[in-house]
């Protein structure tokens, strides 16, 4: 077993789905709950009027904790095998150290996302039943957005979280923009992945902190010399908003991102091939 083998890899993913299976079905009921809990909550403070503005609440609040919640399941892409008994059955699978990396991977990046949305859509349809049941159909308010749309204090938020979490108006989008928020996304993912494998307890905590210094350093680079480092500016010309960028950047800023993704990615995986049964008690190493 020298090599990748996709249907390996695929029994080793199922093997980590089913031992997870009890602790992804009770959280998506418990944040299904809580999604209700929560939105009935807005709508109870009596704050938002514009049933489209309650509704885009819903949605934005929505997409936030959809987004904190995944970078939370990457930075614990070990979390399903840190106990010592679930650690050893996981290593001792008759697959390669590449398949069973990417089984975590696969299951944090991929699977653990779309329960936290159907946890999401779950809770909003309830809330949409809830009304339903009360009459609010029937006797709520209305608003219509620019576009025509109509808005009700009963409709479902899912669309607008959809829309908020991919790329907007992608027939706008200039492939150039296209390529840079795809190579940010992958470059953000091999990092949280790599503390997610580096460390065995509070990675989200210490990523960020890690991550918030170097930000600040670069705002810092950025201020003084921005009038060179600009990436994408728009400017109103003629009535309309003209896109300007700087090309030759862009594409160095995608390279050192790539770069640095792969680096991530790799440093990941040899960390994983060196667990060991019994690990360091704050780190994998």
């Amino acid at each position: 077993m020298n090599h990748f083998n996709f249907h390996r890899f695929s029994l080793v993913l199922n093997w980590v789905l089913r031992v997870n299976w009890r602790r992804l079905v009770f959280g998506v009921a418990g944040s299904a709950a809580g999604v209700l809990i929560g939105e009935l909550a807005i709508r109870a403070n009596g704050t938002y009027y514009d049933p489209h503005s309650l509704v885009r609440t819903y949605a934005q609040l929505g997409s936030a904790l959809i987004l904190i919640g995944t970078i939370v399941m990457v930075c614990g892409v070990t979390s399903t095998v840190n106990e010592k008994r679930k650690r050893s059955a996981f290593l001792m699978l008759p697959a390669t150290n590449l398949e069973k990396f990417l089984a975590l991977v696969g299951f944090t990046a991929v699977v653990c996302p779309l329960c936290l949305f159907l946890s999401f859509a779950l809770g909003d349809t309830l809330r949409v039943a809830f009304f339903w049941s009360q009459g609010v159909m029937l006797h709520g308010t209305i608003s219509i957005t620019h576009d025509g749309t109509s808005w009700y204090s009963w409709s479902s938020a899912v669309p607008l979280v959809v829309e908020n979490l991919t790329p907007n108006n992608f027939g706008e989008f200039r492939w150039l923009e296209l390529l840079y928020f795809v190579t940010w996304v992958v470059f953000a993912h091999s990092w949280y992945t790599f503390f997610g494998t580096l460390v065995r307890k509070y990675a989200f905590v210490i990523s960020n902190i890690v991550f918030i210094g170097a930000a600040l350093f670069l705002f810092q680079v950025l201020e003084r010399y921005g009038d060179h480092l600009w990436l994408f500016n728009k400017t109103w010309e003629h009535g309309v908003y003209v896109s300007h960028y700087n090309t030759p950047l862009i594409y160095w800023v995608i390279a050192v991102q790539l770069t640095l993704a792969c680096l991530g990615y790799w440093a990941s995986f040899r960390i994983f091939k060196n667990f060991q049964l019994i690990p360091n008690k704050w780190t994998n190493v």
